[in-house]
């Protein structure tokens, strides 16, 4: 296999309009953390996507009620 060929290890990297640039910090108990990510877990979910799919549909539903 040529110098080339050879792969980079781990994963490859997003293009420029999907990576994440932002970071957003929300403070919760104990108890909701624990209740948000087990909720994350059984639907095969990280805990931010939970967040980002939660906060758009809320979005959605309250700028139709406008």
């Amino acid at each position: 296999m040529s110098e080339k060929e050879k792969k980079e290890p781990g994963r490859p990297p997003l293009p420029e309009e999907e990576k994440r640039t932002t970071r957003l910090t929300i403070g919760m108990t104990d108890d909701e953390h624990a209740r948000f990510t087990d909720f994350a877990r059984k639907h095969g979910m990280k805990l931010a996507e939970l967040f980002r799919m939660a906060t758009k549909d809320f979005i959605k539903r309250v700028e139709k009620g406008k």
